[in-house]
């Protein structure tokens, strides 16, 4: 500890000063529609653990409505 990583272009680095609460794969139709792939793997931390250290600027929103527990997703990614 602490985590570090960055988008995929590295224009937003991070870092996190937690471990996780929890690490999950979820196979529901939206995280597969969301990756692309057959599953995505989540890792939850507690709140106010994140820091982006780099690209703030760069950070979108998107509000994802569409999962199957009826419950709203806040996804927020690099716009590049």
């Amino acid at each position: 500890m602490p985590f570090h990583g960055t988008c995929l272009c590295g224009g937003i680095t991070f870092q996190v000063d937690n471990d996780p609460i929890v690490t999950t794969c979820c196979h529901c139709s939206n995280c597969k529609k969301y990756t692309g792939t057959v599953f995505t793997t989540n890792v939850v931390f507690p709140a106010g653990s994140l820091t982006i250290t780099k690209g703030e600027n760069l950070l979108s929103t998107y509000r994802d409505a569409t999962q199957d527990s009826g419950n709203a997703l806040k996804r927020i990614f690099c716009a590049r």
